[in-house]
């Protein structure tokens, strides 16, 4: 019936008569004797339809309070996010998790921060690498790192190096917040 009344239509009599019998005798009687003129009318009616809605919510949720509500959301946003860093992050976005999200707090401090990235040498100069010229390896002492994939040898990477050097905060955090999709050209 809101809806209907949202859009422009007219309510019927029997309508009308159901909306007043869904809000309850009560609300009606309360709203009615609040003195015409007064601030307070209507406010037993908004009050007791606060009150009813609050305890639909509850029910539709199987009794559970603000606290507990927000507590499975935030399981929920945290499980999500634990799924995708399992299952849809790249190997070189989960190294950079912690980097990518300090780098927002950093620049609150400075435009620029030293860090130290994974480069690709090439014959042209170095670059940041990439999620498609990585892969997962592990050196015989046990050490997880990067190396070239064959792709990227074959377009002309000649090896990884890890570089420490200042980059500006923003853009960093952009590159990243991309999802290491740039081009082979890109200024960082």
């Amino acid at each position: 019936m809101h809806f209907a009344v949202s859009q422009g239509r007219t309510l019927t009599a029997e309508e009308m008569q159901q909306l007043i019998e869904a809000s309850g005798p009560e609300q009606v009687e309360q709203g009615a004797t609040a003195p015409r003129g007064s601030s307070n009318r209507g406010y037993a009616m908004k009050q007791k339809w606060a009150e009813r809605t609050m305890q639909e919510i509850s029910e539709r949720t199987g009794g559970m309070d603000l606290s507990e509500r927000s507590a499975l959301l935030c399981s929920g946003v945290f499980a999500i996010a634990g799924y995708r860093y399992m299952r849809v992050w790249t190997p070189l976005q989960r190294h950079y998790l912690t980097t990518y999200v300090g780098t927002p707090v950093a620049g609150v401090f400075r435009t620029d921060g030293g860090y130290t990235l994974l480069m690709a040498v090439t014959r042209k100069g170095t670059r940041m690498a990439l999620d498609n010229e990585v892969e997962p390896f592990v050196t015989e002492k046990g050490e997880s790192t990067f190396t070239l994939t064959e792709e990227a040898i074959k377009v002309g990477d000649l090896k990884l190096e890890w570089q420490r050097a200042r980059y500006d905060n923003a853009k960093l955090h952009e590159f990243w917040a991309t999802g290491f999709t740039r081009t082979r050209h890109s200024p960082i």
